[in-house]
């Protein structure tokens, strides 16, 4: 195998492994946020600034989800972009 072929597939399966883990962690969020308003509509302890405080506090952890995930996919591309560069595949460095 040659190098060219053996640095895509490692980016690849780094992409590949990436993807699934930021899809895991969408569904768990998606599940953990429905609990929470589910938990915030039946409870008659959370005050309004309680299930202010909570709603904001879910909302800041999926942006800083969706922030990483998209962070990590531009580095998945410089990664890619470097081995073709440095095997002479053609890509352009950024």
């Amino acid at each position: 195998m040659t190098q060219n072929k053996w640095a895509e597939e490692l980016v690849g399966f780094m992409q590949s492994s990436f993807e699934t883990t930021m899809s895991t962690v969408s569904t768990l969020q998606n599940q953990g946020e429905k609990i929470l308003n589910t938990v915030l509509d039946q409870g008659v302890v959370a005050q309004q600034e309680g299930r202010k405080v909570l709603t904001e506090w879910a909302g800041m952890a999926k942006k800083g989800s969706e922030d990483y995930k998209k962070l990590m996919a531009e580095n998945m591309h410089k990664v890619s972009d470097f081995f073709k560069v440095t095997q002479g595949g053609g890509g352009k460095a950024k």
